[in-house]
């Protein structure tokens, strides 16, 4: 992978800043709902059809849904995801995972 992109990728964003300030996940980012549904009105600037970011890092992300296609790409290290309450999938360097 190019070492600027992985540079890129590696910077902490404002929100990961904030969980590592002690603040957790904060849920109107990601839904409007009580059921914690990620809403892709809410991912996707308007009109755009895919976008390209980093995965919430440094805190286990809540069981959630989506209503849009989540697809991951793991750079590098490993995390592990917990699919339907049950079913464990480990990505590491090199994995796709399609939601």
């Amino acid at each position: 992978m190019d070492a600027e992109l992985l540079r890129l990728l590696r910077e902490v964003t404002p929100e990961e800043q904030k969980i590592l300030d002690g603040t957790g996940i904060d849920r109107k980012l990601y839904t409007g709902s009580d059921s914690f549904t990620v809403e892709s009105g809410r991912m996707l600037a308007n009109g755009e059809l895919i976008r390209v970011r980093t995965h919430t890092r440094f805190i286990g992300f809540p069981r959630h849904k989506h209503n849009y296609i989540e697809i991951m790409y793991m750079c590098e290290g490993s995390t592990t995801h917990i699919i339907d309450g049950q079913k464990e999938v480990v990505l590491r360097k090199g994995d796709l995972l399609f939601l």
